[in-house]
C-alpha cells in the first residue's frame, strides 16, 4: 500500500458518508409533513441531528484517541446505515426523530476522520490533507441531493434505503481497506487525556481567534437555517417538490465547491492587496 493510499481511502469513505447525508436533505421536509409535521417539527428534526453531532463529536474524538480511529469510523458508518434504514421504515413522526438523532450520533465521527488525516500527514502536508474533507463536503452536497431528488419520485422511503445501502457498503469497504492510523504508543499517550474546554474559552477570549470563531458560528448558523427550511420555502412559493429541490441543493453544492475550491483564494489575495494599499472605493 502506498503512502497516499490511506488518504485516498479516507476521502472516499467520507465522501460516500456525506453523499448519504445529502440524499436525505431534499425530501426530509416532505417526508416529515406526510406524517403531520409542521414547519417547527421540520426545523427540530434538523436541530436534533446537529445537537447530537455537537454532543458526541468530543466523545468519539476521545474514544478514537484511546482505541484508534478505525473502529470509531467503522462504528459511525454502521450507525449511519442503521439510522437511514429506520428512516426509510418509519411509520410516524416520532420514528423520524429517533432516526435523525441516531444519524447525528453516528455522523459525529467526521471529526475522527479529520484526526485520521492529521495522523497520516506531515505538518507540511496537513493543510492539503484537511482540504480533502472540504472537497468531500462539496462533492457530497452536489451528488447526494441530486440522487435524493431523483429517487424521491418513486417514494420518500427509496432515497433513505439507498443511503442505508450506501453506508453499509461503505462500512464493509472501509473494514477491508482502511488501515489504522494511530499507533499503540500514541494511543497510550492519549489514553489519560480528558476533554479540555479551557482551550475553547481561551480561543474565544483571543482578540483575533475569538472574532473568527464567532463569525464562523454565525455563518454556520445561517447556512443551517437555510438547509433546514429551504425546501419548505420553495414548496410554498414555487410549488417545488423533493425532486426539484434535489437539483437546487446540488446547484448550491456546485457553488460551494467553486467558491471553496477556486474563487476564495483569488478573493483573499485581492482583499489583502486592497487592505495593504488602502484603495477602498
Amino acid at each position: 500500500m502506498t503512502k497516499k493510499s490511506p488518504l485516498v481511502i479516507i476521502f472516499v469513505t467520507v465522501l460516500l458518508d456525506l453523499i448519504g447525508f445529502g440524499i436525505i436533505l431534499p425530501m426530509l421536509p416532505f417526508y416529515a409533513k406526510s406524517y403531520g409535521a409542521t414547519a417547527l417539527h421540520v426545523g427540530l428534526l434538523s436541530t436534533s441531528y446537529s445537537l447530537m453531532q455537537l454532543l458526541f463529536a468530543p466523545v468519539w474524538g476521545r474514544w478514537s484517541d484511546r482505541i484508534g480511529r478505525r473502529p470509531i469510523i467503522l462504528l459511525g458508518l454502521f450507525g449511519s446505515g442503521l439510522s437511514y434504514l429506520v428512516f426509510g421504515l418509519a411509520d410516524s413522526l416520532m420514528i423520524l426523530f429517533v432516526s435523525r438523532i441516531c444519524a447525528g450520533i453516528a455522523g459525529a465521527n467526521i471529526s475522527t476522520a479529520q484526526a485520521y488525516i492529521a495522523d497520516s500527514t506531515s505538518s507540511e502536508n496537513r493543510a492539503k490533507g484537511m482540504g480533502l474533507i472540504g472537497a468531500a463536503y462539496g462533492l457530497g452536497f452536489i451528488i447526494g441531493p441530486a440522487i435524493g431528488g431523483i429517487l424521491s419520485k418513486y417514494s420518500y422511503s427509496t432515497p433513505a434505503f439507498f443511503a442505508s445501502g450506501l453506508a453499509f457498503v461503505n462500512c464493509l469497504a472501509a473494514f477491508w481497506l482502511l488501515p489504522e492510523s494511530l499507533n499503540p504508543a500514541a494511543r497510550s499517550h492519549h489514553a489519560g487525556r480528558e476533554l479540555n474546554w479551557g482551550n475553547l474559552k481561551s480561543g474565544l477570549r483571543h482578540p483575533e481567534m475569538g472574532v473568527f470563531l464567532i463569525l464562523f458560528f454565525i455563518s454556520t448558523f445561517a447556512f443551517a437555517n437555510l438547509e433546514a427550511t429551504f425546501a419548505l420555502m420553495t414548496a410554498k412559493k414555487f410549488g417545488f417538490d423533493a425532486h426539484q429541490n434535489g437539483y437546487l441543493f446540488a446547484y448550491i453544492g456546485i457553488l460551494i465547491t467553486v467558491m471553496q475550491g477556486g474563487l476564495i483564494g483569488y478573493l483573499v489575495r485581492i482583499f489583502v492587496w486592497v487592505v495593504l494599499y488602502d484603495i477602498w472605493p
